[in-house]
């Protein structure tokens, strides 16, 4: 029980240091000003969107897909019996960041895509570390 527990967190936590990662790498590979931006206002939000460089919202997208990968490939690792549980919940726990993260900042509908991915990838990280 306590191994199964220790590796969603580790792996809740790799996924998140992941998307994390991929942030800091967009920024420096598409740096824009947030200068002025009001994170409050949903309009102001929207227009910030509609301003970031695309190679910036794709970056951050296969952030999103390797977190799940990474993060179930982490926790397959320290508990190899249990593995697809802990894939599954990873990826769902990860995904629902996902979602809450696209309904709090209007993203463009093509990176809502990315929510189809989680579960899956979670599902083939876990897979192989699991051999």
């Amino acid at each position: 029980m306590g191994r199964r527990i220790l590796s969603v967190i580790a792996g809740i936590v790799t996924g998140l240091l992941t998307v994390f990662i991929f942030d800091m790498i967009s920024q420096k590979l598409f740096p824009f000003s947030t200068e002025g931006i009001d994170f409050k206002n949903p309009e102001a939000l929207k227009e910030f969107m509609s301003r970031t460089p695309a190679g910036f919202k794709l970056t951050m997208y296969l952030g999103w897909i390797l977190s799940a990968f990474l993060a179930a490939f982490v926790a397959s690792k320290i508990n190899k019996q249990n593995w697809k549980q802990s894939s599954i919940i990873i990826g769902s726990v990860l995904m629902v960041g996902a979602i809450l993260n696209l309904v709090g900042i209007p993203h463009p509908m093509w990176m809502w895509s990315a929510i189809l991915f989680y579960i899956p990838m979670a599902y083939l990280g876990g897979k192989l570390a699991s051999k």
